[in-house]
């Protein structure tokens, strides 16, 4: 069976979860705090996602969640692709496993 590419790639860029969720916040035009705030966590965490910087994170479960909760509240219908490259990625920088939590 072939593997799915998970990344997206435009203009011979590659486009990562952080693309995603750094596109997405610019459009809203809202600031990583008020995004923090409308989701009542920390403005570290959506700094970490559109940062990639996994290690934020201490299990992926977590950041699983604060991403289901983000895409959730603000109706983002990428909510599949992202969570998907959220698991690519973490195995990319965290060098674990992308097995079923």
């Amino acid at each position: 069976m072939e593997e799915q590419n998970l990344y997206p790639i435009i203009d011979d860029h590659i486009l990562t979860l952080s693309d995603h969720l750094r596109a997405w916040r610019a459009s809203t035009h809202l600031s990583r705090q008020e995004v923090a705030d409308q989701l009542r966590v920390r403005p570290d965490i959506i700094r970490a996602f559109e940062q990639g910087d996994y290690a934020f994170f201490s299990a992926r479960v977590y950041a699983l969640g604060y991403l289901k909760r983000l895409t959730d509240h603000f109706s983002i219908s990428q909510a599949e692709i992202l969570g998907n490259l959220l698991k690519a990625e973490w195995k990319e920088t965290r060098g674990e496993k992308t097995g079923s939590l």
